[in-house]
């Protein structure tokens, strides 16, 4: 967990999510998920709320599920915070970008 978490933090602040490592828990998207019809609350609304709440300007993750269902539950908590991977953070980081 540690080798994102020191790329992100030479990229800028690294804001941790009150639930994080052994605390987190999936945005919904794994195993097919994404497909599933929900009955109950969204977690992947949940989860971006956790992110929303950190009052961080971007949201990071890894995995290509968490980028999907976070940017679908970020718009409803705001058009301005979005969601990226860490190779996009990356990426905008080195020289001539």
């Amino acid at each position: 967990m540690r080798p994102p978490r020191t790329l992100i933090s030479a990229a800028g602040d690294l804001v941790e999510m009150p639930c994080h490592k052994n605390e987190s828990f999936c945005c919904g998207g794994g195993g097919g998920n994404y497909w599933a019809e929900e009955t109950g609350r969204r977690i992947n609304q949940e989860r971006a709320k956790e992110a929303f709440d950190t009052k961080a300007d971007i949201i990071a993750t890894a995995c290509s599920f968490c980028l999907l269902m976070l940017t679908d539950g970020l718009k409803k908590c705001t058009e301005e915070t979005k969601a990226f991977d860490i190779a996009e953070i990356v990426v905008s980081c080195l020289p001539n970008a």
